[in-house]
């Protein structure tokens, strides 16, 4: 085991030693495909208990259900659904309930989908199937489409996305729910949402959670809806002017939550405020976690936006989405807008307690003459129960055509990040409470026999990590964290 040592003295000459390893990690791509002369998109991803990975979206026309048993390694289709007579068929979404049942939502043209398996893909059934045609001015009828789906902790499966009366009126959230068991689905919730729209929701415990964005022609709102009556009623969690964001939660109900918000000085964007936020069950006070700021210039701007995000049991976290780069070209006559997107996946390490950029990844060359073509998007994201992350999305060719397209990246071998700081009379020495395999040990480096000996004091957790207090003392002392896994 090699180490980065950094000494830090202390004023009654006591020295303790922190240590990190940080390897190099790469992303790989592990499924790239698209049907000769027409596109394909993943939109979502899921994790089963056994490590099986679920991937949906569209491939000519055809709502997909992809599979992989061995970590990606290989792939099968499990599920090419094109509802009767409808060319236009997509999944955007996959939830797995507290039983392993499948769920997967988007759409068969104008209708409304969800469809569920219990058997990891094998069959499948549709539970859900919403349309209303036009019938007269006064009956109009609706079109909807899932954009995302999660199952409460009893068993509720819950949908939110698009609900759009044909002609030319503007869009409504809209959130559907079932029975537990999947199965007995009505709508739960219908907002008006002017020019914007929902985006996303997640349950956390019993409680349903929705984000988007309402405006009207002047001003845009991003919204964090609850209820934790299932549906029946809802009160405003989080509200701030043009934010968006990704949502999910973790075990204890927590939750957590991704977005941007563009900042612009006389109608020209300048700068991106990228945010990751945290909330306690049931709680309006939102702590951030991750807070970055990108220049967005109209000229060779980055503004990041995320489309997902994932936490593990361990506490590690990522976020997918894309970065829009602009530029302006000038030829004297005319002058151009143009831009590309960028799959973009930030992440947190709960070992070493840092956020960071993890892949900026494009499909196409990076030599590519036909420059209209350039974009590479993450749509979903989800960590398996080993730790190796899964994003996917889609990539262009330089003739343009969309490839479904999904990326791996191998479970963190980060060493837990010792702190230690002086508090008073004592030194307390400190790790992330998520790194249950490692133990803290300590030596003195100028005695004659130099050996590394287990910390027998008390261990408390606070504030999420591990905490153990030490009384000062004259000397040198080094600590460091064991590894209790075999490798």
């Amino acid at each position: 085991m090699s180490a980065h040592l950094s000494w830090i003295p202390l004023a009654v000459a006591t020295t303790l030693v922190g240590k990190l390893l940080v390897p190099a990690q790469d992303w790989q791509t592990v499924d790239d495909f698209a049907l000769a002369g027409s596109n394909a998109e993943a939109h979502g991803v899921a994790v089963d208990a056994a490590g099986g990975i679920y991937v949906v979206g569209t491939a000519s026309g055809h709502g997909i259900v992809r599979y992989s048993a061995d970590g990606g390694s290989s792939w099968i289709t499990r599920d090419d659904f094109v509802y009767p007579s409808q060319a236009n068929n997509l999944f955007n979404a996959i939830a797995i309930d507290h039983q392993g049942a499948l769920y997967v939502g988007g759409a068969g043209g104008p209708h409304w989908i969800v469809r569920r398996s219990t058997d990891q893909g094998l069959t499948w059934q549709t539970v859900d199937d919403f349309y209303k045609p036009f019938i007269n001015p006064g009956d109009p009828g609706t079109n909807g489409v899932v954009y995302s789906l999660s199952s409460d902790a009893e068993g509720r499966v819950y949908g939110t996305g698009l609900l759009h009366i044909p002609g030319p009126t503007y869009n409504r959230w809209w959130v559907r729910g079932s029975g537990i068991g999947g199965t007995n689905w009505d709508t739960r919730l219908v907002i008006f949402s002017g020019y914007a729209g929902v985006s996303q929701l997640t349950c956390a415990g019993e409680d349903v959670y929705v984000e988007g964005k309402v405006s009207d022609s002047i001003v845009t709102t991003g919204l964090i809806l609850r209820s934790s009556d299932y549906g029946a009623t809802w009160t405003t969690n989080f509200q701030a002017t043009n934010e968006a964001y990704a949502i999910t939660s973790d075990s204890a109900a927590n939750l957590y939550a991704a977005g941007n918000k563009w900042n612009s000085t006389n109608g020209w964007p300048t700068t991106t405020d990228w945010r990751v936020r945290k909330a306690a069950p049931g709680g309006t006070n939102w702590s951030t976690l991750d807070a970055v700021s990108y220049n967005d210039s109209a000229d060779g701007g980055m503004a990041p936006s995320p489309s997902s995000i994932a936490i593990d049991a361990a506490g590690n976290i990522c976020v997918a989405g894309r970065v829009q780069n602009t530029w302006i070209i000038y030829d004297g006559y005319w002058t151009t807008y143009a831009g590309n997107e960028t799959w973009f996946t930030r992440q947190f390490s709960a070992a070493s307690g840092q956020w960071s950029t993890t892949d900026l990844f494009s499909y196409y060359p990076t030599n590519s003459p036909n420059w209209t073509n350039m974009h590479s998007v993450s749509l979903g994201t989800a960590i398996a129960p080993d730790g190796s992350t899964f994003v996917v999305g889609y990539g262009t060719s330089e003739s343009g055509q969309r490839r479904w397209v999904v990326r791996k990246r191998a479970a963190s071998t980060d060493a837990p990040r010792l702190q230690i700081a002086v508090a008073g009379q004592s030194v307390v020495v400190s790790w992330p409470a998520a790194c249950t395999n490692s133990i803290l040990e300590w030596t003195d480096p100028t005695g004659a026999n130099q050996l590394w000996q287990n910390f027998t004091g008390t261990v408390r957790v606070v504030n999420g990590r591990n905490t153990a207090t030490v009384e000062l003392s004259s000397g040198v002392r080094s600590f460091r964290l064991k590894s209790t896994t075999a490798h």
